[in-house]
């Protein structure tokens, strides 16, 4: 086992989802977190989109899945650690979200089997176990069957499941050996993206992005913390965030299509829906 030198890991939300487009390591990760044998053919690959209604917003997840089988709807999200955000909050919207999404006339929110597994590359609770599993239950099975599974990379040495170890290895960017077909596959993938330059390019712009968003945010917040009123916290999030980031986003956008990025790409680099897009091409 070594570090293989990937400027991108599988800790890296976007390179996590490229590597879980496929059925082949899906299976394999699920095989290994649930202890029994998912078949890459029992893997149906899922939009990511949940969408609660007519003019709602659009919530993105990272990678969905249904597992044929057993009818689970499963979410995977890879996460960072980011101040000033609470992923417990994140967790329950995801779950509600899935949980209420808009069902087919005549089927009932009962019929409901869903996990939510939440890949974290930082510690989230002060025990020393790598995986915490949460059931969601009703007496009056009011919630059907609901599951959060979290699983901590920075305990990884304490993971007492051996596929999911290799899988946190792997996506930590280490190759090691004696792996399944699915865990070979994403190291591949891995090294793959690690030399298409154009793509590097797009992740260092959109962790540029980020790594000014947190800057502005935190400015912002300073200010409205010395006014001592939550409205001057307000105000200066308002600002920090549209003066700052929208202007560097839609520098972004411009750039990337002086060089002929594609729509996608260019989706991909900022989290901006097409039509958010074009409106900025136009302006």
């Amino acid at each position: 086992m070594k570090e293989q030198g990937f400027e991108f890991t599988g800790t890296n939300d976007v390179v996590f989802k490229k590597i879980f487009t496929n059925p082949v390591s899906v299976a394999s990760m699920m095989s290994a977190l649930l202890g029994q044998t998912i078949l890459p053919t029992e893997i149906t690959m899922s939009p990511t989109e949940i969408r609660q209604g007519v003019d709602l917003k659009t919530s993105r997840l990272d990678v969905r899945f249904k597992m044929l089988e057993s009818q689970n709807d499963v979410d995977m999200e890879m996460q960072e650690e980011r101040p000033n955000y609470d992923i417990r909050q994140r967790m329950l919207y995801y779950m509600g979200q899935m949980i209420t999404e808009s069902e087919p006339r005549g089927r009932s929110y009962l019929e409901k089997k869903i996990y939510c597994i939440w890949f974290l590359n930082f510690r989230l609770f002060a025990d020393e176990r790598c995986i915490h599993e949460f059931a969601f239950q009703d007496r009056e099975e009011i919630l059907g069957e609901v599951k959060v599974i979290t699983i901590e990379f920075t305990k990884k040495g304490k993971c007492d499941k051996i596929g999911v170890k290799k899988w946190i290895e792997i996506l930590e960017g280490e190759k090691i050996e004696e792996v399944d077909e699915g865990m070979k596959e994403a190291m591949e993938k891995m090294e793959e993206i690690n030399t298409d330059e154009e793509l590097k390019e797009i992740l260092r712009i959109r962790k540029k992005t980020e790594e000014e968003q947190q800057i502005n945010y935190n400015a912002a917040y300073a200010n409205g913390e010395e006014a001592g009123l939550q409205e001057g916290l307000e105000q200066g999030l308002e600002q920090g965030l549209k003066q700052g980031n929208l202007n560097r986003q839609n520098e972004i956008i411009r750039n990337m299509k002086k060089n002929h990025f594609t729509m996608k790409e260019m989706m991909l680099a900022t989290g901006l829906t097409e039509e958010e897009i074009e409106k900025i091409k136009e302006e």
